[in-house]
C-alpha cells in the first residue's frame, strides 16, 4: 500500500468523501430509533401543555368571578336584600362584563329574590348544587352542567354566600357563564392540528369540545374508559392512552380543577393527542433519509473528483506559472484571483501582496515625498500668516525658526536676524526671555502681561504661550492683546456709565411718585366728603407700591428683577401701619418664598397685594375686633402663587369677581390678566384669593 504522501489529490478526496459519510449513515440509524421513542414523549407533553393552558384559563375566569362576586356581596343594597337596588346594581354590572348571562340574588330559603333576567312567577333554586355547596361551606362554590331555571340557556354557575356584619347568612349570590363562550374565552390559545379538548364537570358531563362536533353535544357523558381512568388516578393531573369514541386512540392528559386545596374538583380539563400518525411519519421518514444518505455518498464521490480536477489542480497551476515570472524578474506576476479551496486561495492571496508591495515600494516612496512638500508648504504658510508671533528654539535656548509677526514685534527687520540667536544669552527682553527658560526647565510656561516693543517703544499687552512640542523642539506663541484689552476697559466703562445712568432712572421715577402721592394728600386733606378722600387714600396707596418698586431696584446691585418675597413683606408691613386701628388686634402673617421678577410682572404683582390686603384690612375686620390675615407668596410647578386669605364674615351670597362693579375687584381682575394668570376667590366663612401666574 502507498504511503499517505504519495497519493494523488483525486484519490484523497475520495478517501475523504468515504469517511465523512459512512458515520452520517450510522448517525441516521441511530437518529431514526430514537426519534421514534422521542416523539411518544414530546406528544405527551403537548397534551398536557395544552391541558394546563386551558386549565390556567379556567381558573383565572373562576378567580375573577370569585373576587367580582365577593365584592358584589359586600355592597349595602345587597346585603340589606334590597331588591330594586340591587337589581340596578346587576344591571350595570352585566353590561360591564357581558362575559356572563345573570347576576341573581337567592334568598336563604333558595327563593329568587334579584336578577337581571326578567321572569313570571316564584323561582326555586334550592335544589341546585352551587346552592346547597354554599349553604355547606358559607364559601365560594361552582355548579356542575346546568340549563337556566328562567332561560333554557347552557350554562355553569358560580355562586357567594352574602353575610351579615355579624357573619349570618342573608342571601346567595349567584352568577351564570354561558358554555358557548368557551370558545371565545379559549380562541387565543393555539391548538396543534390534530389535538382535541374538553372541559368535564364532576359528574362526567361535557361542558366544552374542541373542535365542536354534533356527535359529542355538550351535556352527554364523556366515554366512561376515560372517566374511569381519571377517578382511579391519584394526582390532580396525568396522561394516559386510550380510544376515543370515533376510535382514534389519543394520549389523554388531564388537570383536575379545585377551588382550594383538599377541596374535590369541580371540573376537568382533557387534552388528547393522537398517536398513530406521529410513528408512521417517523418510520417513513427514516426510510427516505437512509435512501437520501446513500445517494449522497455517490454524488459526493462523483463531486471530489470534479471539484478535485477543477479547483485544486487550476489552482496549484496558476501558482507555479506566476512563480516562474517572478523568478525570471518580472515584478509584475500575479497568481490571480484562484477558484480553489481556502487553503490555495490564501497561497495565491499572499502571493499577489508580496509582489504587489515590492511594485508598489518606489511608487509610495514617491507619492510620500510628494505629500511631505505639500505639508510643509502648507505649515510654512500657516507659520508665516499667523497673526501672532511663532518662535521655535532648541534646548538651549537658540532660535531655530520664527515668522515676520514675531520679528516684528522684537524689533528684527526680518525673522533671519532671529534665527541662530542665543535667546537667554543676548535676548534682555524680560517676559519673552523668561518663558523660554522657564520652557526648557519645566516644558511649559504662560505669561500674560505688559510688554514694551522694542522696535517701536509703544507699551503693549501680550501673551506668550510656550510648550516642549516634541524632543527638544519647543514652541512660543505670542499674541499681542492690546486692542482687546483697550476694548474690555472701554466696554467696562460704558457699562459703569449706563449703570448710573439707569440707577438714576429710577430714583427720579422713584421721586416723581412721591411727588405724586404728596399732590393726592394734599388734595385729600382739602376735601371734606369721606367718599371722596378714602378714593383719593386708595390711589395713594396704588402709587406708593409702585414707588416702592422702584426704590427697590435704584438701592439694587441688579436693575432686571426685584426680589417680590422682601418686597410683599415690607409692603404688607407698610399697609398694616395704614390701618392701626385695625391692625393692632389682626394677627398678621406673612410667608414670602425670595422669588425675583422683572419690573413688567414686579408692579402689576405689588399692585394686585396692594389691593387684596387693603381691601382685606377695610372690609374684613371691624375696630377692637380679633381676627387673622395671612398672606402666602411662593412658586408651585414653575408657577408664582400668591394667597390672601381672612377669617373675616366673608362675600355677600352670589360674588362673583368678573360681574363686581367696583374698581378694586375690575383692578384686580385685570392686573391678574396682566399676568396672563388666573384668580379663584373662596368665601364663607372667611374670604380666600388665590392668584397663580407664570414667572
Amino acid at each position: 500500500m502507498k504511503s499517505l504522501s504519495q497519493w494523488t489529490i483525486r484519490a484523497t478526496l475520495a478517501a475523504l468523501a468515504l469517511c465523512a459519510t459512512a458515520p452520517a449513515i450510522g448517525i441516521v440509524m441511530y437518529h431514526g430509533l430514537t426519534e421514534i421513542e422521542r416523539s411518544s414523549r414530546d406528544i405527551e407533553g403537548q397534551a398536557m401543555g395544552l391541558a394546563q393552558t386551558l386549565a390556567a384559563q379556567q381558573t383565572m375566569l373562576a378567580e375573577n368571578t370569585r373576587l367580582l362576586l365577593m365584592l358584589i356581596a359586600g355592597m349595602p343594597e345587597v346585603k340589606a336584600m334590597d331588591a330594586a337596588r340591587s337589581e340596578a346594581v346587576f344591571a350595570k354590572l352585566l353590561k360591564d362584563n357581558p362575559v356572563y348571562s345573570v347576576f341573581a340574588l337567592l334568598s336563604p330559603d333558595g327563593k329568587l329574590a334579584a336578577t337581571t333576567t326578567p321572569h313570571r312567577g316564584a323561582v326555586d333554586f334550592s335544589d341546585r348544587d352551587y346552592y346547597r355547596e354554599v349553604l355547606r361551606t358559607r364559601a365560594f362554590s361552582v355548579g356542575a352542567y346546568a340549563l337556566g331555571r328562567i332561560s333554557d340557556e347552557e350554562r355553569i354557575h358560580f355562586a357567594m354566600p352574602v353575610l351579615s356584619d355579624s357573619g349570618e347568612l342573608v342571601g346567595v349570590l349567584m352568577t351564570a357563564f354561558p358554555l358557548p363562550h368557551y370558545n371565545g374565552l379559549f380562541s387565543r390559545i393555539p391548538v396543534p392540528p390534530g389535538m382535541r379538548c374538553a372541559l368535564v364537570d364532576p359528574m362526567g358531563e361535557r361542558l366544552y369540545r374542541y373542535p365542536g362536533d354534533p356527535a359529542f353535544p355538550l351535556g352527554a357523558s364523556i366515554p366512561r374508559p376515560i372517566s374511569e381512568r381519571i377517578a382511579a388516578s391519584q394526582g390532580d393531573s396525568g396522561v394516559f392512552a386510550e380510544t376515543s369514541s370515533d376510535a382514534v386512540q389519543l394520549y389523554n392528559a388531564f388537570v383536575k380543577l379545585r377551588l382550594g386545596p383538599g377541596s374535590p374538583h369541580y371540573m376537568t380539563v382533557l387534552a388528547g393527542a393522537p398517536l398513530p400518525g406521529a410513528k408512521a411519519v417517523l418510520t417513513g421518514g427514516f426510510g427516505r433519509s437512509m435512501a437520501l444518505m446513500l445517494a449522497a455518498l455517490i454524488l459526493s464521490l462523483i463531486v471530489a473528483r470534479i471539484l478535485g480536477e477543477m479547483t485544486i489542480g487550476a489552482g496549484v497551476d496558476a501558482l507555479i506559472r506566476a512563480t516562474r515570472r517572478l523568478s525570471g524578474g518580472d515584478l509584475t506576476a500575479r497568481a490571480g484571483e484562484l477558484s480553489a479551496c481556502l487553503e490555495i486561495v490564501a497561497l495565491g492571496a499572499a502571493f499577489d501582496k508580496m509582489t504587489g508591495e515590492l511594485a508598489d515600494r518606489e511608487a509610495k516612496r514617491l507619492e510620500a515625498e510628494t505629500a511631505l512638500r505639500a505639508s510643509e508648504f502648507r505649515f510654512r504658510q500657516v507659520f508665516e500668516r499667523s497673526p501672532a508671533g511663532i518662535l521655535l528654539f532648541d534646548g538651549k535656548g537658540v532660535v531655530t525658526a520664527c515668522n515676520s509677526r514675531l520679528a516684528e514685534m522684537m524689533g528684527a527687520q526680518a525673522p533671519q536676524d532671529i534665527v541662530g540667536i542665543d535667546m537667554p544669552a543676548r535676548i534682555q527682553d524680560g517676559p519673552i526671555r523668561d518663558s523660554v527658560l522657564r520652557t526648557i526647565e519645566t516644558g511649559e510656561a504662560q505669561y500674560e502681561g505688559p510688554y514694551v516693543s522694542l522696535s517701536s517703544g509703544k507699551h503693549l499687552v501680550i501673551q506668550v504661550q510656550t510648550r516642549e512640542i516634541s524632543s527638544g523642539v519647543y514652541m512660543a506663541v505670542i499674541e499681542d492683546l492690546t486692542g482687546r484689552v483697550r476694548a474690555e476697559e472701554t466696554l467696562r466703562l460704558s457699562l459703569a456709565e449706563k449703570t448710573t445712568l439707569l440707577r438714576e432712572v429710577h430714583h427720579r421715577v422713584k421721586n416723581n411718585l412721591q411727588i405724586i402721592t404728596s399732590l393726592i394728600n394734599l388734595q385729600t386733606a382739602k376735601t371734606a366728603d369721606p367718599a371722596t378722600r378714602e378714593a383719593f387714600s386708595l390711589m395713594q396707596s396704588r402709587v406708593r407700591s409702585m414707588a416702592m418698586i422702584h426704590d427697590r431696584l435704584y438701592r439694587s446691585e441688579s436693575f432686571s428683577a426685584v426680589d417680590m418675597g422682601d418686597h410683599i413683606r415690607e409692603l404688607v408691613a407698610r399697609i398694616s401701619g395704614s390701618y392701626k386701628d385695625v391692625s393692632r388686634n389682626v394677627r398678621l402673617t406673612v410667608d414670602a418664598e425670595p422669588l425675583l421678577m422683572g419690573i413688567d410682572a414686579a408692579i402689576p404683582c405689588g399692585l394686585l397685594v396692594n389691593e387684596l390686603t387693603t381691601n382685606a384690612f377695610k372690609h374684613a375686620f371691624a375696630a377692637n375686633v380679633p381676627g387673622e390675615l395671612r398672606v402666602s407668596f411662593r412658586r408651585e410647578n414653575g408657577k408664582a402663587v400668591l394667597e390672601i386669605a381672612d377669617d373675616g364674615p366673608g362675600l355677600p351670597e352670589g360674588f362673583r369677581l368678573e360681574a363686581a362693579e367696583s374698581l378694586g375687584m375690575q383692578l384686580i381682575a385685570a392686573l391678574t390678566d396682566q399676568l396672563g394668570g388666573a384668580i379663584s376667590v373662596q368665601t364663607g366663612p372667611g374670604t380666600r384669593f388665590r392668584v397663580e401666574f407664570p414667572v
